[in-house]
């Protein structure tokens, strides 16, 4: 296993973590491959292929590390600048970031993964089609339709406020 997806999920972790160190996202694999090993009797065929199931928990594994990452980021940001304007913009950055999550979390767990899969894995619709044997127009209009209601969720959220 570890052969076959350590490159995948180094690259999945990567990409997710821009700003962490080469340890910081080697760790954050070993700690997949570590949970993938206390958790194999969880995994379900049935719902998701096991490449499909170990790539979420190395995406949820990287959101913590980015999560880490940021959280320090914004305590040596707001140390050294704290103005109130500068405060203000972050907390308005990090309510809309956790909008999002709030609002594609709502959504069924497939049109959840292919969401995923195609805007923070950057894999094609054709990839994602295949995967979840269905049509690349079918993909394409649930990423559609769920790219419509994200934003009318958050347009009427923050005109609301």
């Amino acid at each position: 296993v570890m052969d076959k997806y350590a490159n995948l999920l180094y690259t999945i972790v990567k990409q997710i973590c821009v700003d962490a160190r080469k340890e910081d996202i080697e760790e954050a694999v070993s700690d997949v491959f570590i949970s993938v090993w206390k958790e194999i009797k969880a995994y379900d065929l049935n719902r998701a292929s096991f490449k499909s199931w170990i790539c979420m928990k190395a995406k949820f594994k990287a959101l913590d590390l980015r999560r880490k990452i940021s959280r320090k980021i914004k305590e040596v940001e707001l140390s050294d600048d704290v103005s109130a304007g500068n405060v203000e913009d972050k907390i308005l950055q990090r309510e809309e970031k956790e909008k999002l999550i709030e609002v594609i979390e709502k959504e069924p767990r497939i049109n959840k993964d292919m969401f995923y899969q195609r805007y923070f894995y950057y894999r094609s619709i054709q990839d994602i089609a295949r995967e979840y044997k269905m049509t690349q127009a079918a993909v394409s209009n649930r990423l559609y339709r769920m790219n419509n209601k994200i934003k009318n969720e958050l347009s009427s959220y923050f005109e609301g406020e």
